[in-house]
């Protein structure tokens, strides 16, 4: 890969990193207010449509897994093989669905603390 085009992939991979902190860090003060969705964790409860709205709208999610698919990719393009830690932990988070996990708000609320300090 020539110099040039590296540099700019390196630009680019470290402008979408910090705006993913960024955004993680939205969906979590979100979260931590009481939206769900950004873990996954209240996906099976029956809400009718006005209480699944105000819990769901806008979580993050999305976003945050449209920023992680183009930070995969330019990770792979400059050939770094660990996963961003960041969405690693987030994908970490989402798969844990055991009944003694902590409910969506407190986790992030405790994982906002840590970004935060």
């Amino acid at each position: 890969m020539r110099q040039k085009r590296q540099e700019k992939l390196e630009q680019e991979l470290a402008l979408l990193e910090a705006e993913f902190r960024e955004t993680l860090i939205v969906a979590l003060r979100s979260c931590a207010e009481g939206r769900w969705g950004l873990f996954d964790k209240n996906d099976k409860v029956d809400l009718p449509d006005h209480l699944r709205m105000r819990f769901y709208a806008d979580s993050g999610a999305q976003t945050l897994d449209a920023l992680a698919a183009e930070i995969a990719q330019i990770r792979l393009a400059l050939g770094i093989t660990e996963p961003f830690a960041l969405q690693a932990r987030l994908l970490e988070n989402r798969g844990r669905k055991s009944e003694n996990d902590l409910g969506e708000s407190r986790l992030a609320s405790l994982w906002l603390q840590e970004l935060e300090s």
